[in-house]
């Protein structure tokens, strides 16, 4: 790998350890409601429906609706401007925890998981992977599924390739569980305001994105006097 797709990886391993950290918030802080995934909350949606419980289900439509409006978001940014959309996911996420920190513990779990359901949609959007893997950074059970295949394929087909796309998937779960255990730990010590440690692991995707930036920078202008001096 160059320096330019080891920046990439990391950046995407840090996004894992947020998405379990923040998994684990949500499951730790709000009475057990997940808050990466839509999955639970339309099938709750629909059971409030049919339930007539209007009130939770007015509640999970709007969680369902700040899900993909964020989603939408990303589309425009990505088609309209040219703004760097892993620091805009650094800065969704920077303002998300400090939102969360403060919310009282007696809010409602799911209207209290807003920011975190626009949170990890905005990060699913722009961190799906990385050296050309499709891999979830907010939720894991397909990358077990994929860690699962390529460490099989490779027992039977010995292909480098299945070894180190076993290697990528399954370092993409220690790091996301890594940071579910973090997120405990924190939660013993502070509750609430557990979210805050995740100030440690934006700083150093800050870091790594601009690093990155500067390589990209580099490697443009190099290009570009290889091809004046080619004129």
């Amino acid at each position: 790998m160059d320096e330019k797709e080891k920046m990439n990886v990391y950046l995407h391993f840090i996004m894992c350890f947020m998405g379990g950290f923040i998994g684990a918030y949500a499951l730790l802080n709000r009475m057990d409601t997940f808050g990466s995934a839509q999955t639970g909350n339309l099938i709750e949606l629909v059971l409030s429906l049919l339930g007539k419980n209007r009130a939770d289900f007015l509640i999970r439509l709007g969680a369902f609706l700040i899900y993909i409006v964020a989603i939408f978001i990303t589309v425009v940014l990505t088609n309209k401007t040219k703004l760097n959309l892993r620091r805009y996911v650094l800065f969704v996420n920077t303002v998300g925890i400090l939102i969360l920190a403060f919310l009282p513990k007696e809010a409602n779990p799911v209207l209290a998981l807003y920011p975190i359901f626009f949170m990890t949609a905005t990060q699913w959007s722009i961190f799906h992977g990385a050296k050309g893997y499709n891999c979830s950074t907010i939720f894991s059970t397909n990358n077990v599924k994929q860690t699962v295949l390529a460490f099989g394929n490779y027992c039977f087909k010995k292909e480098h390739k299945e070894l180190e796309k076993g290697k990528f998937f399954l370092s993409s779960l220690i790091c996301f569980h890594v940071g579910v255990g973090i997120s405990y730990l924190a939660y013993l010590e502070l509750g609430i305001l557990a979210t805050l440690v995740c100030f440690v692991p934006i700083l150093v995707a800050f870091y790594i994105s601009h690093r990155e930036l500067v390589l990209i920078r580099i490697s443009s202008r190099n290009d570009s006097d290889k091809q004046t001096v080619n004129a």
